[in-house]
């Protein structure tokens, strides 16, 4: 999908699993001038390397880098 760049980081998580909600699918509505995206549980990841191409509703946690949360810090 040329208009939406997957990176396919710790992030990704949020949408797959929003995805995998049946009904999550029919709120998205995919352009029909891109006729391989018409499906639109068919997002694909575009990065990193070795998740390119990937389909974001079939990425397993393993394969998904893990963010590294810092600390917040809360000014006065």
């Amino acid at each position: 999908f040329h208009a939406n760049s997957w990176v396919c980081d710790c992030h990704i998580k949020y949408l797959r699993d929003w995805l995998t909600l049946a009904s999550s699918v029919s709120k998205v509505q995919c352009p029909l001038s891109h006729e391989e995206h018409r499906d639109c549980t068919n997002l694909r990841c575009s990065s990193p390397p070795d998740l390119q191409n990937s389909q974001i509703m079939r990425l397993e946690d393993k394969e998904v880098a893990k963010c590294k949360h810092e600390k917040s810090t809360v000014l006065p």
